[in-house]
């Protein structure tokens, strides 16, 4: 079996409001693993500080995703987010809902 990468890496930081809800997918608690919790501790820190959340890569399971680690509750979560291709433009939308009703 192969190892897990328990890697996130952080590409850039943004407010919240510069993401539309309409991406967040999945939510994750994050704790530390012993190694790591000077750094948890810094990171949710300085996310606090600036209001500001985190934009990541990680790999969950076999899958790269794309994420946004914020602080919620005193605690770092991961938001797993569509990408902008994978979601379906409302014009799309109703021409997808209209073929199938014709079907």
């Amino acid at each position: 079996m192969p190892e897990v990468n328990k890697e996130i890496r952080i590409v850039d930081f943004v407010s919240i409001e510069e993401i539309d809800p309409i991406y967040f997918q999945k939510t994750y608690y994050l704790s530390p693993d012993g190694r790591a919790d000077r750094g948890y501790t810094l990171l949710m820190e300085a996310l606090k500080n600036t209001g500001k959340i985190g934009i990541c890569q990680v790999s969950i399971r076999t899958k790269t995703s794309l994420g946004a680690v914020r602080v919620l509750n005193n605690c770092l979560v991961l938001e797993t987010l569509y990408y902008f291709i994978t979601l379906m433009k409302l014009d799309q939308l109703k021409k997808f809902l209209i073929y199938r009703q014709i079907r």
